[in-house]
């Protein structure tokens, strides 16, 4: 960011950012050396984690918002499918099977409505906690179970959690039967408190990967009486550095939001900070050529 601003201040351009999680919002607007130069920054934010961050701010920066764009909401059913076989490859390495676990879901939104649904079809017993109203009616109206988190979390062989914020604190993990498996499906390591869950455990053992290529490791924790197993160490379930699962085809339409999102940043006036919504044409007509597209281009695609 130094040597950005370093460039900015001999050429005189405008600084474009596609962000992953808000990270330059953020710092952005939490040191005051950058102050003089946030007038001079636009932002691309594709995570719901960066939205909630630039919602807390007093944004001094336009932000597009492409991350609760329909195009967007596309990419959460992929996502749900491969946390969904995530989930279901650790259990199978530990000798059990998704197929009748008891799973609790924390959140409904983009997606956690395409992993319910993914863990459904495997035949997992599903738990949704949403805080939401609007969001836990929709889940109650598809047949999901919706609970309390106190409630849900005592009989959950695994929960996973996909808000875009710590939706799993110590207390919460405390209440996990033996053996329960942990994962995020969020940006980042915010989804569960691990360093709470690390300073209040008495042991952590590192977990053989289930394929050479798995380079994020999973942790069993001793906490108590009970031993949980956390699923890439608290880290993205989806990102394990394991064979990509989502067909690479299926990941353009968010390339094609930011780019749109780029573009349209880059049309923004200075002195018009805030979130700003993905143009709402644009993202339709995204949406329709990515549905144009994946025809024909394999069974998973085709099921959009």
């Amino acid at each position: 960011l130094d040597d950005v601003i370093a460039k900015h201040r001999k050429n005189g351009l405008p600084v474009l950012v596609l962000d992953d999680g808000g990270l330059v919002t953020e710092i952005l607007h939490a040191k005051a050396k950058y102050a003089p130069y946030r007038s001079v920054f636009k932002v691309v934010e594709q995570t719901t984690g960066g939205i909630l961050l630039a919602e807390k701010q007093a944004l001094e920066v336009p932000v597009v918002n492409v991350a609760r764009s329909q195009s967007k909401q596309m990419e959460g059913i992929y996502i749900g499918r491969t946390v969904a076989m995530k989930v279901m490859q650790a259990l199978r390495q530990s000798g059990r099977a998704l197929k009748g676990s008891r799973v609790v879901v924390m959140g409904y939104g983009f997606v956690g409505v395409a992993l319910v649904s993914e863990l459904k079809k495997e035949g997992a017993r599903v738990t949704v906690v949403e805080t939401n109203p609007l969001r836990a009616a929709k889940a109650r109206a598809l047949g999901f179970k919706v609970l309390e988190k106190e409630v849900a979390l005592g009989t959950a062989d695994v929960a996973i959690g996909v808000t875009g914020k710590q939706s799993l604190t110590l207390g919460d993990l405390r209440l996990l039967p033996e053996g329960a498996v942990v994962a995020s499906a969020s940006s980042k390591r915010v989804e569960i408190d691990m360093e709470a869950l690390e300073r209040a455990a008495s042991k952590r053992e590192m977990l053989p990967p289930s394929s050479p290529n798995v380079t994020l490791p999973s942790a069993r924790y001793q906490l108590g009486r009970r031993s949980i197993v956390v699923l890439g160490d608290g880290w993205p379930v989806n990102f394990d550095g394991s064979i990509e699962s989502a067909p690479p085809a299926a990941m353009q339409i968010t390339d094609a939001a930011m780019l749109a999102g780029a573009l349209q940043a880059s049309a923004i006036r200075s002195g018009n900070p805030g979130l700003h919504a993905l143009d709402s044409d644009l993202d339709v007509r995204i949406l329709e050529q990515f549905k144009r597209l994946v025809k024909g281009q394999g069974r998973r695609l085709r099921e959009v």
